[in-house]
């Protein structure tokens, strides 16, 4: 583990995506900044995961990568934190059932968190807004996930906008997950795009949340790499 190259990418890694802020900050009289949390948590990780938001609940301009450093609270996050437990950390449901500030710092410190819509918006997003901003924000979005560079980007309620507006693809073409009616997939460029419910799904409980999407991942990237290995 070379110490010095990874201090280095994740200084570099950030560098670049505040390069991105500054470009798109111009845009709006009020901006709101997400991207990677903890930069070099975020370089460590056996999984570098982005997941793709619609809107920041703010009134004002707002930092969400500092939010999410410092702890951030809600349902959103307690299930994001679960499921960066279960795909990083090897923590299976019963381990993260219960959530706590410490919990929410240290599970999330190797994320990014990726909005749609850069300005100010409620905890009830217009899906019809949020792909108006992907459609008009293309380039700075593109840009950002060029100097985030996930491994996995995981859509929360996201990812027929992120596919069509941001990939210039179709919905179609996720490919679907047998046994499993909330979780799609598109491998594009040897990044895992993943289509799945958004965090705060209230339909269904947390547990169930976390058990179809972490196994699952786990499964399509072991596939992935087992298909990889026969064709060398």
């Amino acid at each position: 583990m070379d110490i010095k190259k990874m201090i280095y990418d994740a200084e570099n890694k950030i560098k670049e995506q505040n390069k991105v802020f500054e470009k798109h900050r111009k845009k709006y009289d009020e901006f709101c900044e997400d991207g990677i949390v903890n930069g070099i948590d975020y370089v460590m990780s056996n999984f570098k995961i982005c997941y793709i938001l619609k809107e920041t609940n703010s009134s004002t301009g707002f930092d969400l990568a500092k939010f999410v450093r410092e702890g951030c609270c809600g349902a959103t996050w307690n299930n994001i934190s679960r499921w960066t437990a279960g795909l990083v950390f090897n923590k299976e449901f019963d381990g993260v059932k219960s959530i706590s500030k410490d919990d929410r710092i240290k599970y999330l410190a190797p994320i990014a968190a990726v909005n749609l819509k850069k300005t100010p918006g409620s905890a009830s997003s217009n899906n019809k807004v949020i792909r108006q901003f992907a459609r008009d924000d293309k380039a700075f979005i593109i840009d950002e996930l060029k100097a985030i560079d996930p491994e996995i980007i995981i859509c929360c309620g996201t990812g027929d906008i992120f596919i069509e507006e941001i990939l210039d693809k179709k919905s179609s073409d996720f490919e679907n997950v047998e046994n499993n009616d909330d979780l799609f997939y598109y491998w594009h460029n040897d990044k895992l795009i993943i289509k799945y419910r958004h965090p705060q799904w209230r339909r269904k409980t947390s547990k169930y949340l976390f058990d179809n999407l972490v196994p699952y991942v786990k499964e399509i990237i072991e596939k992935k790499l087992t298909s990889l290995q026969e064709n060398i």
